[in-house]
C-alpha cells in the first residue's frame, strides 16, 4: 500500500486529515478540525509541501534536579502540617439530636453572638405589606 492522506469528517462535523504509512500505520493527524474540506485538504498540502525540506531534530530529555522532587515531598508536608494545625475539637452539642459537625461553632471574643448584628425580622401578625413597611425619611429643605 502506498502512504496516503486520509480527510475524513469527524463526529463534531469538523473536517480533519491523517496520514496512514505503507503499513497501514497513522503516522500523523491534523490535530485541529477544519470547517470545510477544501481547508483540511490545504492543511496535507503545507504538510506535504514542508516536510520535505524539514530537519529532524533529537532532543535530550530534561533531567530532574534531585532537589525538585525533594521539594515537592516538602511542600506536601507542610500542607499536611498546616491542616493539622487548622483542625479544631467541636465540643459536644447538649442536645443529643444535634451532630457535632451541625453544631454553631461559639461567637467571638468580644461578641455575644453572629445574630446580634442581623435586624430583626418584619412583622408578620396583621396589618398589610404597607403597615410594616417603615417610610422613607426625606432629606430637610434647610
Amino acid at each position: 500500500m502506498q502512504p496516503k492522506f486520509e480527510v475524513y469528517q469527524d463526529v463534531a462535523d469538523e473536517w480533519r486529515w491523517r496520514l496512514i504509512a505503507a503499513n497501514g500505520q497513522i503516522v500523523a493527524t491534523s490535530g485541529e478540525g477544519y470547517s470545510s474540506v477544501s481547508a483540511a485538504t490545504a492543511g496535507t498540502q503545507v504538510v506535504r509541501r514542508i516536510s520535505t525540506d524539514a530537519l529532524v531534530v533529537t532532543l535530550k530529555p530534561v533531567a530532574k534536579a534531585p532537589e525538585a522532587a525533594n521539594s515537592t515531598a516538602r511542600a506536601m508536608d507542610k500542607l499536611k502540617a498546616g491542616r493539622a494545625r487548622q483542625e479544631v475539637a467541636v465540643p459536644p452539642s447538649p442536645d443529643p439530636k444535634v451532630r457535632p459537625s451541625l453544631a454553631a461553632p461559639p461567637p467571638l471574643a468580644g461578641t455575644t453572638g453572629a445574630t446580634d448584628a442581623l435586624p430583626p425580622p418584619p412583622s408578620t401578625t396583621g396589618g398589610s405589606d404597607a403597615d410594616s413597611v417603615a417610610p422613607a425619611s426625606e432629606p430637610s429643605a434647610d
